[in-house]
C-alpha cells in the first residue's frame, strides 16, 4: 500500500518531468492552475486530481489546494464537495486576511482536514508569526492539521523561513498535528531538532527527496531518520511538480541506498500517514 500526503491538484495528461528547462511552459501553466483553481473551475480540477490519485492506486491521499481564494470562497460554492474514503483536503490561508479565522470555520464545516501557510508564496515574516499561532491554534480546536511549508530556495532565501514558523508555533502553545512539508531540504537538521522535543512535528518527503537527490541532504535525512525514528516521516509525491512515479523510485533509491528495511518503507509509504490521521 502507498499513501501520499501532498498531492498537488494539476494533473497532466501524461507524465512530464516539469523540472526540465524544456518544459518551462508547462510548468508555468500547471503553477496557473495551482495558484487559481477558483479562475480555472474548482469542480472540474478536483474531480480530475480525484480521478487520477484513484488511477494511482493510492490508499490514502491529501489534496493540496494552493489558492487561497478557495478558502475565501467556500460559502458561495454551489456544489458539494464530496470526498470519498481515504481522500483529505488542505487548504492554503491567508493569514494576511482579516476574515481568516472565518475561512478556517468554513473549511471545517465542509469537511476539509488541514490549514496550510506557505512562507515564499505569501511572503510570510517574523511579524505575522503570532497571528499565524492564533489561527493555527483555532484548526487545534477543530482537530485540523496545519502544515507549514518549509522547502528551501527562491529570491527569499534568507526572508523567509518555514521552519522557523514550525518552531514559533511549537513554543507557542501550540500542540496539534504540525505537517512540515519538503522536510526542510538542507534545513533538515533543524527540522529533526523540532522532531526530538516535540512528538506533534511530522516530517512530509515529497520534492526535496528528489529535488535533493545525489547531495549531501540525503546523508542528512538518513541521519535524522534514525536519529529521532521513521514513525514521524511521511511518504509524498508533490505531483505534478515531481512526478507520482519518480518520486516513488527516488524513495525506493534512497531506501537501498541506507539499507532501510522493508518494515519502514511501508511505514512511510503509508502506516505513518494513517496514524497522522487517527490520531487527528
Amino acid at each position: 500500500m502507498i499513501s501520499d500526503c501532498n498531492f498537488h491538484l494539476p494533473t497532466l495528461p501524461e507524465p512530464i518531468d516539469l523540472q526540465l528547462v524544456k518544459n518551462k511552459a508547462l510548468l508555468d501553466k500547471a503553477i496557473d492552475v495551482e495558484f487559481n483553481i477558483c479562475k480555472h473551475g474548482i469542480e472540474k480540477t478536483l474531480d480530475a486530481a480525484f480521478k487520477k490519485a484513484d488511477s494511482l492506486g493510492l490508499t490514502l491521499v491529501n489534496f493540496m489546494i494552493l489558492d487561497s481564494d478557495f478558502a475565501k470562497n467556500l460559502c458561495n460554492i454551489d456544489f458539494n464537495i464530496e470526498l470519498k474514503e481515504g481522500h483529505y483536503l488542505t487548504v492554503l490561508i491567508d493569514p494576511y486576511d482579516e476574515n481568516a479565522a472565518k475561512h478556517i470555520d468554513s473549511a471545517y464545516q465542509k469537511g476539509i482536514s488541514g490549514v496550510k501557510f506557505h512562507p515564499y508564496l505569501q511572503k510570510i515574516h517574523e511579524e505575522t508569526y503570532s497571528k499565524i499561532q492564533e489561527l493555527a491554534m483555532l484548526a487545534q480546536s477543530k482537530k485540523m492539521w496545519v502544515a507549514i511549508d518549509c522547502s528551501y530556495g527562491t529570491d527569499l532565501l534568507y526572508k523567509v523561513n518555514g521552519v522557523d514558523l514550525c518552531a514559533y508555533l511549537l513554543n507557542s502553545g501550540y500542540t496539534g498535528k504540525l505537517l512540515s512539508l519538503h522536510f526542510g531540504g538542507p534545513r533538515i537538521f533543524d527540522v529533526m531538532s523540532l522532531m526530538a522535543q516535540h512528538t506533534n512535528i511530522y516530517a512530509d518527503l515529497s520534492l526535496s527527496l528528489s529535488y535533493w537527490k545525489g547531495s549531501s541532504v540525503w546523508d542528512d535525512l538518513n541521519f535524522a531518520i534514525s536519529r529521532v525514528g521513521y514513525s514521524r516521516f511521511i511518504f509524498g509525491s508533490d505531483q505534478p511538480f515531481i512526478q507520482f512515479d519518480k518520486a516513488v523510485t527516488d524513495f525506493e533509491d534512497f531506501s537501498t541506498r541506507y539499507g532501510i528495511t522493508t518494515e519502514v518503507c511501508e511505514s512511510i509509504k503509508h502506516r505513518n500517514f494513517y496514524e497522522f490521521l487517527s490520531e487527528i
